[in-house]
């Protein structure tokens, strides 16, 4: 579940270990029938009491879409 999003990054609340920091991955982000998929880097793991509770993500190169969705979210506030 993504619980922060920026243009340049996400967090994502997960009870699963966390991919390596500084490797790469693809997100799939689902919002209603509407898929995107953005390319990024994992850049801090938190965990309390050594149990994996999520991970931030610097988001690479966003495709517009990501954005376009970003300055939707924005435009609630």
């Amino acid at each position: 579940m993504v619980t922060n999003l920026s243009e340049k990054g996400l967090f994502i609340r997960t009870d699963v270990m966390t991919p390596q920091l500084d490797s790469q991955v693809a997100i799939t982000l689902t919002i209603g029938e509407t898929s995107i998929i953005v390319s990024g880097k994992p850049v801090r793991s938190e965990n309390i009491r050594g149990y994996y509770t999520g991970i931030g993500v610097e988001v690479i190169d966003p495709p517009q879409n990501y954005l376009d969705l970003f300055d939707s979210l924005l435009a609630v506030l």
